[in-house]
């Protein structure tokens, strides 16, 4: 039985079995052919918890969502997709990331108390907002600020943060 999120529900459903055919973080680090384009990172960029990755573009886009949620009276919907939410990469995915930690740091990360594994967040906040974007799209004006970054992670990469003022600057790639 579905879950019903609003005018959307389909759209939300599609996007879900979407998401749980992506190769996951399978090709992090690894180069692209737009690397030039991109601004490149390694784990550590996300292992060293910079303040604002998404220089406030992820905030601004948030911002809007919620007020579309809000103005929308979509609230109940939103709460039920929260309720729904679960990650959509596997256990193994995580795994080989976290693989690729140990392989690294033994110890501890750096000057830190805390080991590489328990400082790495996967982007859960980012596809959260993407299923809230699929919830309010049939409002204008249509924000897909999170969904625009689903195509990156399809080629197995991780978007995690942007450069610059966005839409000028660069996509900080994993």
């Amino acid at each position: 039985m579905s879950i019903l999120f609003g005018p959307n529900t389909k759209l939300i459903d599609d996007f879900r079995h979407r998401l749980e055919s992506l190769p996951w973080f399978t090709r992090i680090e690894a180069p692209h052919p737009a690397d030039s384009r991109l601004a490149r990172v390694t784990l550590e960029f996300l292992l060293d918890q910079p303040v604002n990755p998404w220089g406030g573009s992820a905030a601004d886009a948030e911002t809007q969502i919620d007020r579309h949620i809000i103005d929308s009276t979509r609230l109940s919907e939103q709460y039920s997709l929260q309720r729904a939410f679960h990650a959509p990469w596997s256990p193994s995915h995580m795994d080989a990331v976290l693989d690729v930690l140990l392989e690294r740091y033994e110890g501890y990360y750096r000057e830190t108390f805390d080991y590489a594994h328990e400082l790495l967040d996967f982007p859960e906040r980012t596809i959260r907002y993407a299923f809230f974007e699929c919830l309010v799209d049939d409002i204008t004006p249509r924000v897909t600020f999170f969904r625009d970054l689903i195509p990156w992670f399809e080629q197995g990469y991780w978007p995690c943060g942007w450069r610059g003022q966005f839409p000028e600057g660069q996509l900080v790639l994993l």
